[in-house]
């Protein structure tokens, strides 16, 4: 009995997500000392001069077009500080290089590693390696637009509360939402895998009716 639970827990690999970002959220403590050796081990390898240079202004302007979409006025400073107006109220969020979306990508690259490493196709493991590229773009900026409002509706120290530790629950619920619908929709079984699977449960079936 306990060997069929096994595999049929092996047989929904969405389950196995669940069960590490449960384990994770209730390790964000760790997480977060995990990104910030991450972010020096950036600092050191010189990456950032990149990110800083190439990818943060542009993530900055779209900041600015999203939130003057929701009705701010809002002015850009030094590429790094978006400035929020509305109703004679002002705020300012400074965006650095390590908010832009590198540490939410690297952690959808280790999924990747064992996501896709069942028997799918491998149409649909190209399209959710694709995929991966824009939930990690559109989940940092999510981030970044809701940190904003809070900092200009709720205060700089609640905007800094959710930045360090509600955003990066924010952002595991949201790769996890990502990975069940690509298990759901987008990776398609290889029509062996299927066949040996309906095999292995009808298997399973004879022997508890036995």
């Amino acid at each position: 009995m306990s060997e069929g639970r096994v595999k049929s827990i092996l047989d929904r690999p969405h389950l196995l997500f669940i069960v590490i970002g449960v384990t994770a959220i209730l390790l964000i403590p760790l997480m977060s000392a995990f990104e910030s050796v991450l972010t020096w081990l950036v600092i050191r390898s010189g990456l950032y001069v990149f990110i800083k240079e190439a990818i943060l202004p542009i993530q900055v302007r779209m900041v600015s077009v999203a939130l003057s979409a929701l009705g701010f006025d809002v002015d850009v400073l030094a590429n790094s500080v978006v400035v929020l107006e509305r109703g004679g109220h002002s705020a300012g969020a400074g965006i650095l290089w390590n908010c832009v979306g590198w540490q939410t990508f690297f952690l959808l690259l280790i999924t990747l590693a064992f996501g896709i490493s069942g028997s799918y196709t491998m149409k649909s493991k190209m399209l959710c390696i694709a995929l991966s590229f824009e939930a990690a773009l559109s989940i940092s900026f999510l981030r970044i637009i809701l940190t904003a409002l809070i900092n200009f509706y709720l205060g700089h120290w609640q905007a800094v509360f959710f930045h360090d530790y509600l955003g990066i629950v924010f952002v595991l619920v949201l790769v996890f939402a990502f990975w069940i619908f690509c298990f759901k929709f987008i990776l398609v079984s290889r029509p062996e895998a299927s066949q040996g699977l309906q095999d292995r449960r009808e298997l399973h079936s004879s022997e508890r009716v036995g």
